[in-house]
């Protein structure tokens, strides 16, 4: 029989040995994440400004009850404004505990006005990841922070952060499968989950893309009877896998190539996600391949003058595009036509992913020791 102080201990090297990456590896991904968030979409919230007191239905438990419409467009603005900044600061690490949190505080209060017409995105683990890393370190290389200190702060990398971002985009997976569960597992061929998103896809949402076309024709039971089956197991099989580390870091690779199938098939594929995965790339093999003149040129342009510059020139595309019609947000996607191109940007990023995910697990299998 395992004795307590047993258990105790193998808990505890799971926590802190689920996935541990260095500061710099850590520094890395920060400026990765923020990166990729600004790049590729920045939420706005100016646009709901536009909409009438009659269609204010804020989510249950959303601060946004606090108001009894939506609120002026300067106050919306600043709250854009608010988020964008704090994604600045982030990406070049300037107060980087204070300014992870400020980032998650951000996204929920643009988020919450965004979401009062009755649409949700399902953004929730990247808004709550620069909260989760917050005690992690990553702002302690290449960084605001590193570069004001006279003297080199010795301090470790936190990796219990890392864990928990693994846990909650398992439990994020769980809430997904475990309905589908309650209702698609009934043995029944007359009835499919999967179909009935095929067809609301086409019929209803206007999905007509890649393979969506030639899945709506498709007729046989036992084929909808599967594709049900194999996403409710692939959804819950993310919580046991948590206690084999290795092997839930080579699911991810399955969970990119099933969001590339999700959008050659029902046209969607959450490549907002693609921040979250990203966390599980070797960044120590990279910090450890970069050349000293990378490594000087990194630490150049994370100085005051870097940040002056950087913010200048994104804060001019920002406004330039603040309130465009039809603009929901900033970045790369707001400017790709919808439909068929913005939809093969988001599975090529789904791709990418999978492929870095790949190379960081079978190139560089020893790069890591983590519990298994």
């Amino acid at each position: 029989m395992t004795s307590r102080p047993a258990l105790s201990q193998r808990l505890d090297r799971w926590i802190h040995g689920f996935y541990p990456l260095s500061l710099e590896g850590l520094g890395l991904y920060r400026i990765f994440f923020a990166g990729y968030v600004l790049l590729r979409f920045v939420p706005s919230a100016v646009w709901v400004s536009k909409f009438p007191k009659s269609m204010y239905a804020p989510a249950p438990a959303s601060f946004a009850l606090a108001f009894d419409s939506f609120p002026s467009v300067w106050f919306l603005g600043a709250l854009d404004l608010f988020l964008v900044f704090s994604l600045i600061a982030l990406l070049f690490g300037y107060r980087t505990r204070m300014t992870s949190c400020f980032v998650t505080i951000a996204f929920l209060a643009v988020n919450n006005f965004r979401y009062a017409l009755g649409k949700i995105d399902h953004d929730i683990l990247v808004v709550l990841l620069p909260l989760c890393m917050a005690a992690s370190g990553w702002g302690e290389r290449y960084s605001l922070d590193a570069h004001q200190r006279e003297v080199p702060v010795a301090r470790a990398a936190r990796s219990w952060p890392i864990t928990a971002m693994a846990a909650l985009l398992s439990f994020g997976y769980f809430t997904a499968g475990f309905p589908k569960a309650l209702s698609w597992l009934d043995f029944d061929f007359d009835t499919s989950g999967t179909r009935g998103w095929v067809l609301r896809g086409f019929f209803v949402n206007d999905r007509e893309h890649l393979l969506l076309p030639e899945m709506v024709k498709l007729e046989s039971p036992l084929f909808w009877e599967v594709l049900d089956y194999a996403g409710i197991v692939f959804e819950l099989a993310f919580i046991p896998l948590l206690a084999r580390p290795r092997w839930w870091r080579r699911y991810l690779v399955i969970a990119c190539l099933f969001h590339v199938a999700n959008g050659c098939m029902l046209n969607i594929a959450f490549a907002g996600l693609v921040a979250v995965y990203a966390l599980f790339f070797d960044w120590d093999g990279l910090a450890r391949g970069l050349s000293s003149r990378v490594v000087a040129v990194l630490r150049c342009m994370f100085t005051p003058l870097g940040t002056a510059a950087f913010a200048t020139f994104y804060l001019a595309v920002f406004l330039i595009n603040w309130g465009a019609p039809g603009r929901f947000g900033f970045g790369v996607l707001p400017l790709i036509p919808s439909g068929l191109p913005r939809l093969l940007f988001d599975i090529g990023l789904q791709l990418a992913t999978a492929l870095g995910l790949t190379l960081s697990i079978w190139r560089w299998p020893g790069s890591h020791r983590t519990s298994s």
